[in-house]
C-alpha cells in the first residue's frame, strides 16, 4: 500500500468513531461498514455519509481502505456499501448521486463491475462519470460521480 496513503491506527479509529457520532448527531443514515476476516480481525473499512454538493443532496464515499492481505475485502466493502445505499436510498425512492475517489491501482478497477452487478439486482442503472483524474504520490486518483436512474 502506498506509504503516502497510510493512516495511523489511532487516528483511523478516531476517524471512524467521529463519523458514527456525526451521523447520529445529524440524524443521517449510516453507510459506513467494515470488513472483518474469519478471525474477527478488521481488514478494511469504508466511510460514507450523506452531504450536500452544489446545493443538492449526495452520498460521499469518504474513504475506502483494505489490508493488502485481504484480497476480497475491497469488493465486499463496495457490495456492503451498495446494500446500505439500497436500504437508505433506493428502497425509499431517493436516487441520490454518489461521489467517490478511486485509486486506479485498486478500487477503480472494481467499481464499475460491482455497480453493474447490483444494478441488475436492484432493477436500476448506475451511470459512472469520471469528473477528474490526478496524481497523488505514485497513485492515479479518479473522482467519480455515480448516478442511479431507473432503467
Amino acid at each position: 500500500y502506498p506509504a503516502n496513503m497510510r493512516e495511523g491506527l489511532p487516528m483511523l479509529q478516531n476517524y471512524i468513531i467521529a463519523a458514527e457520532i456525526s451521523n447520529q448527531y445529524q440524524d443521517r443514515p449510516n453507510y459506513s461498514i467494515k470488513y472483518v476476516d474469519g478471525n474477527q480481525v478488521m481488514r478494511g473499512y469504508l466511510i460514507a455519509y450523506e452531504g450536500v454538493r452544489d446545493g443538492e443532496p449526495i452520498v460521499y464515499v469518504e474513504d475506502l481502505a483494505t489490508d493488502p492481505v485481504a484480497r476480497m475485502a475491497g469488493g465486499r466493502l463496495i457490495e456492503g456499501f451498495i446494500k446500505n445505499y439500497q436500504k437508505h436510498c433506493i428502497s425509499q425512492g431517493r436516487f441520490l448521486p454518489i461521489f467517490m475517489q478511486a485509486r486506479e491501482e485498486t478500487t477503480y478497477a472494481i467499481i464499475k463491475k460491482r455497480f453493474e452487478r447490483f444494478a441488475e439486482k436492484l432493477g436500476i442503472k448506475f451511470d459512472v462519470e469520471e469528473l477528474e483524474t490526478r496524481q497523488r504520490g505514485n497513485s492515479t486518483m479518479h473522482d467519480l460521480l455515480v448516478t442511479p436512474r431507473t432503467k
